[in-house]
């Protein structure tokens, strides 16, 4: 997350019936804040006091999202130095038994098995601060071989298909619809120096020719999940996998249906709180 150091910052907050992932809180880049965060409430929008807000075109392009935004507040706050108070929230963070995210601020010294992924958090989904991220990271631990052939579905920070390069996956392929946060992926990808593994696009699924990935992973809000269903069933190998996430307790059965029906069995069911991670093998 980017914020300049200015005397007063305006707090936008969009709330929500359900948690926004990555993916939907960048949309919110078009309306130019300084910085984006979202948590299990909704998205929040920062801008600085050189910057004047569109409330009413902000609140009029959630609701037209038509994915659950119920309310917009907002409120001036001070900034002291808001790049380095939100610093202080962002922890290193261990997951599953090898993994470790370490944000480019923080210092560590590696331990013996340790798989560090390094990223620049631009917004804190996908820095292991949400249970998706972790959930997905400690399933893909035990399902990545080597040479295998890898998607990663609305890529985000880039976490994902980081971890599976590092995993030892010969080849991966990332993508995101939106630029921004594409951009954010391939940052943290040279940062993590995978660049000959990882390829990370701008684009729709449709736009992903190959049909024979050995794993998907794909942690996104379930409406997008269900709408895309074919198109990742479609991608996956025989006997490859799919890891599926951005999901509730309540959206299991919603989520086992439609995929199962796709000829997918469902091998195992991770969770943490009130998340889950689904995951699938193609048979």
């Amino acid at each position: 997350m980017e914020m300049k150091t200015e005397d007063k910052i305006t707090k936008v907050i969009l709330q929500s019936n359900f948690t926004p992932d990555d993916e939907i809180a960048a949309l919110f880049w078009n309306f130019d804040p300084d910085g984006i965060e979202v948590d299990e409430h909704g998205v929040v929008l920062y801008y600085g006091s050189d910057k004047n807000p569109n409330l009413d075109a902000i609140k009029h392009y959630a609701h037209n999202l038509n994915l659950g935004f119920t309310n917009l507040l907002s409120e001036e706050i001070i900034a002291k130095n808001w790049n380095e108070e939100w610093e202080k929230s962002i922890k290193i963070t261990k997951v599953g038994k090898h993994f470790v995210i370490k944000p480019t601020f923080r210092d560590y010294a590696p331990e013996q098995g340790d798989v560090v992924l390094i990223i620049e958090p631009k917004m804190s989904f996908g820095t292991g601060e949400h249970e998706t991220t972790r959930l997905m990271l400690a399933a893909i631990e035990d399902l990545v071989k080597p040479h295998m052939k890898v998607l990663d579905a609305g890529t985000g920070t880039g976490i994902l298909a980081i971890g599976a390069a590092k995993l030892g996956a010969r080849e991966v392929q990332a993508f995101d619809i939106d630029e921004w946060t594409a951009d954010n992926g391939s940052e943290n990808v040279l940062l993590n120096k995978v660049s000959d593994i990882v390829q990370v696009r701008v684009c729709e699924i449709a736009e992903i020719t190959d049909k024979d990935f050995d794993l998907i992973m794909a942690n996104i809000h379930k409406s997008v999940l269900i709408e895309i269903a074919g198109e990742l069933v479609e991608r996956i190998k025989p006997k490859g996998f799919l890891v599926l996430s951005g999901l509730l307790l309540e959206d299991e059965y919603e989520i086992l249906t439609n995929y199962e029906s796709r000829g997918l069995m469902c091998i195992s069911t991770m969770k943490e709180n009130e998340w889950i991670a689904l995951t699938f093998v193609k048979v």
